[in-house]
């Protein structure tokens, strides 16, 4: 008698032909839902609207956000408040440990565009290359929807740096043993600080959307880009001041528990809600 259809909720084309096809249908009654499942830049263009945009055939009926916060970027951008439900956050996963991690490994998170992912290893290995003495467990784990060949083919002989070794494992558990997370253009920052990581949002080149976290950085100045001339001082500092950075980031990763909703029943009934036709 009714259906209702859920996709994410990223503006992206594939997520346009079943609202327009369901638009067009001769269904009597049909709920299309998108999904925001994630924070991200404010540079992330699809989350700016005019209200005009509302009217056009392949936007969905509602969003549904992963918590308060999302629903307030939204808002904020332009979207219509009475179209934006607070959902659960479903691809965040909590670890409760109240302590950060106490090793010194160092994890490259690659975002999905390999020449971004180049990028990252580039600048990484620049900024290690400049500190003396300094050995420290380097490791990098490419996006789960990237082939790492895509990577290795596109760096000097289609290898990682030198001592430099992949992390295969999934997203929580590679981060169980990880300090020190770097990000580029990547939504993991918040996995890895939820995980109890030290963050360096590294400075995007050739375009913006390069700090996924730059929502909250007026409020924690640690979450800032670094740029590419600081990044060893900035490596060298968080190594040497590690109960600083830990404390800080404590309080960061207090702060995004709160913009996220749990799972529930309770927040889980927004996706089985009866809407009107």
């Amino acid at each position: 008698n009714h259906i209702s259809f859920v996709d994410t909720f990223e503006l992206m084309t594939p997520e346009h032909a079943t609202i327009h096809y369901l638009r067009d249908s001769k269904c009597s009654s049909n709920t299309t839902i998108g999904y925001y499942h994630s924070l991200v830049s404010k540079d992330f263009l699809a989350y700016w609207s005019l209200q005009s945009e509302w009217k056009s055939k392949v936007f969905p009926d509602y969003i549904i956000t992963n918590g308060k916060k999302g629903k307030e970027v939204l808002i904020q951008q332009g979207y219509d408040s009475k179209k934006i439900i607070d959902g659960p956050a479903l691809r965040i996963k909590r670890n409760s440990k109240k302590i950060l991690n106490k090793g010194d490994v160092l994890l490259l998170l690659c975002p999905y565009e390999t020449n971004t992912a180049c990028e990252a290893i580039y600048k990484l290995s620049s900024a290690l290359n400049k500190l003396k003495n300094f050995n420290i467990d380097v490791q990098v784990k490419s996006h789960p929807m990237m082939r790492k060949s895509n990577i290795l083919k596109k760096l000097p002989n289609n290898s990682l740096p030198n001592k430099w070794t992949w992390n295969d494992s999934e997203i929580n558990e590679a981060l169980s043993s990880v300090f020190c997370c770097v990000v580029l253009a990547s939504a993991s920052v918040f996995d890895a600080i939820l995980n109890n990581c030290v963050v360096i949002n590294l400075q995007r080149e050739l375009s913006g959307m390069g700090n996924f976290s730059d929502l909250f950085q007026k409020e924690f100045t640690v979450l800032k880009e670094v740029e590419d001339s600081n990044l060893s001082k900035k490596i060298k500092d968080i190594y040497e001041n590690k109960n600083f950075y830990t404390n800080e980031f404590r309080k960061v990763k207090s702060r995004l528990i709160k913009a996220h909703n749990p799972i529930n029943d309770l927040t889980m009934k927004c996706f089985l809600k009866e809407f009107p036709s």
